[in-house]
């Protein structure tokens, strides 16, 4: 009867060891999927981060120039030059002026675009319009 009580310990505790085995890795699993799950939600933050950078970046951009606008007469506001108003931050980036009606000399829509490459190759525009009087 002894040796029969010892063998059902002996095997009670392998079975309890077999369980801790298999917690254990559950838990080990479980770990394994939450931390897969917080990089991914840190990669696509850090990638919202950068959108949200080069969308002031391009707002600044775009303020820029029509602060120009405001400093210039109608008939030459097609001609401003934009060159040295595009930061450093927005890789390929352009800016463009539209003036509707074109040629207009007393009062027209001003529409500043400003696009650049973001990360990841996607291209991205934005868009300031304002009216501009030449009274």
């Amino acid at each position: 009867m002894e040796e029969n009580r010892k063998r059902t310990s002996k095997g009670e505790r392998l079975n309890k060891r077999g369980i801790l085995l298999a917690e254990f890795l559950m838990s080990l699993v479980i770990l394994v999927i939450s931390l897969v799950g917080a990089c991914i939600i840190f990669v696509q933050a850090h990638r919202l981060s950068e959108d949200s950078h080069e969308r002031v970046l391009a707002l600044s951009a775009a303020s820029s120039v029509l602060e120009a606008v405001k400093d210039t007469a109608v008939g030459g506001v097609a001609q401003i030059n934009t060159n040295g108003m595009i930061p450093a931050g927005l890789n390929n980036g352009q800016i463009a002026i539209t003036v509707n009606p074109a040629g207009a000399t007393t009062l027209a829509t001003v529409t500043v675009t400003v696009s650049w490459t973001a990360a990841g190759g996607r291209q991205k525009t934005l868009q300031l319009t304002t009216m501009r009087s030449g009274l």
